[in-house]
């Protein structure tokens, strides 16, 4: 099966900064973890992500996109994960349009995202996502600017048709994610 992403000399591991740690410090403490990782020799890239892959969890969710209504009674809907940036890059996943997140976004604030080909092709219309809006749940706000869009990959399992996929920035879900 081709998972849509490279396996060959990748390491996964969990890591959970202290609880006490406040939203500040824990961005600090990854982003000083990823830079120490990245220094070890024969490493060519890193990256972290919330939910690891293929281990059968799930983080989905309804999603609002304006002017994308819900077809044949379906609302729309995505898997969802949140990275860093190098975590495509580590993967070998292809960003096809737009940009990756970088460095630059870590800790801004802003709200990104980074959307697959599948969804645009099942809720775009093949149309260009990037600069568009999304927000994550039915009838919420669209805060989220789609960056970029990358390609399709595997999530939960092996089997099946490749899921509708967003990508978030890891540093907006720390507070959430890794207490």
């Amino acid at each position: 099966v081709d998972l849509g992403f490279r396996t060959e000399n990748v390491a996964m591991f969990g890591v959970r900064p202290a609880t006490q740690y406040d939203e500040a410090r824990k961005r600090q403490v990854f982003r000083a973890m990823l830079e120490g990782l990245a220094a070890m020799p024969g490493v060519t890239a890193v990256g972290a992500n919330s939910s690891r892959l293929l281990t059968g969890g799930r983080w989905d969710s309804q999603v609002t996109i304006p002017g994308v209504e819900p077809r044949d009674g379906n609302v729309p809907w995505s898997f969802f994960n949140a990275v860093t940036p190098g975590y495509f890059q580590v993967l070998g996943i292809p960003v096809v349009a737009g940009r990756d997140f970088g460095w630059s976004d870590w800790g801004s604030g802003r709200r990104l995202a980074l959307v697959n080909q599948q969804l645009v092709t099942d809720y775009f219309d093949w149309a260009q996502p990037v600069g568009r809006q999304m927000g994550q749940g039915r009838n919420v706000p669209a805060d989220h600017e789609i960056v970029g869009v990358f390609g399709n990959a595997r999530y939960h399992d092996v089997r099946g048709e490749i899921p509708r996929q967003t990508f978030v920035n890891l540093d907006s879900r720390l507070a959430t994610t890794a207490t």
